[in-house]
């Protein structure tokens, strides 16, 4: 707690210009969830598609997107968002679209095998014998069944985003000034803990800890609830 130049009392105190840090945080909040949950939406998007047409197609298709995704396994996420934000710039499109492009394996992989084994039920079967399009047996008999899954991973995958976001904006490679993020703010007050401001660094980061176990708590919530067997 701090009280500003004009006399105003800050209830989390004040960053290094003076300013209210509370409607800082606020900011910071809307901009670190906003940024994780379009970059969830089209990771889950893109490795949802990609996993229908993996397990559904199988033969080289299949055997293309698991190359693919195990060659991006492999690549340090670092390096590569490093490589991508430097030809791109930094900035919250940017980062988005990084942050997409570099989750879609972790759905692709798990729903690709669901997507296997409900390719052989009955009611895919009967479908298929009645003359229904491949689309039309992913889209209405496949994916139903997937949908439980894909919403527990992408709550659980919604921490993770968030904690990558924050990381990239620590290290000026994510959302840049004058907007705020809770990870440029974590950066922010680092540079001035040891002139005893310790709450520049605590509440951002606090706030990103609160979220992320949130979140994890609610995939194993949902994890009981549906009955899916996640470890």
């Amino acid at each position: 707690m701090s009280t500003g130049p004009s006399g105003a009392f800050y209830v989390l105190g004040s960053d290094q210009i003076g300013r209210d840090l509370m409607p800082r945080l606020v900011q910071g909040t809307r901009v670190s969830m906003g940024i994780a949950a379009i970059a969830v939406v089209f990771g889950a998007v893109m490795g949802t598609s990609l996993a229908l047409l993996a397990g559904f197609t199988r033969g080289w298709t299949d055997n293309v997107i698991m190359r693919v995704a195990d060659i991006q396994s492999a690549f340090p996420s670092l390096l590569l968002a490093i490589f991508v934000l430097y030809k791109l710039g930094p900035g919250i499109p940017q980062l988005i679209f990084l942050l997409a492009i570099t989750n879609w394996v972790g759905y692709t992989r798990l729903l690709r095998a669901q997507t296997l084994s409900l390719r052989n039920r009955p009611f895919v079967e009967a479908a298929e014998a009645l003359g229904a399009a491949p689309l039309r047996q992913m889209g209405r008999h496949i994916l139903p069944h997937l949908l439980p899954l894909l919403f527990m991973v992408a709550v659980l995958d919604f921490g993770s985003v968030m904690l990558a976001e924050a990381g990239l904006s620590f290290l000026g490679l994510g959302v840049q000034a004058p907007s705020a993020s809770w990870g440029s703010m974590i950066d922010d007050g680092r540079q001035f803990v040891a002139a005893g401001a310790w709450w520049l660094f605590l509440f951002p980061g606090l706030a990103l800890f609160l979220a992320v176990l949130a979140a994890n708590l609610t995939s194993r919530w949902l994890q009981g609830l549906l009955g899916t067997a996640f470890e």
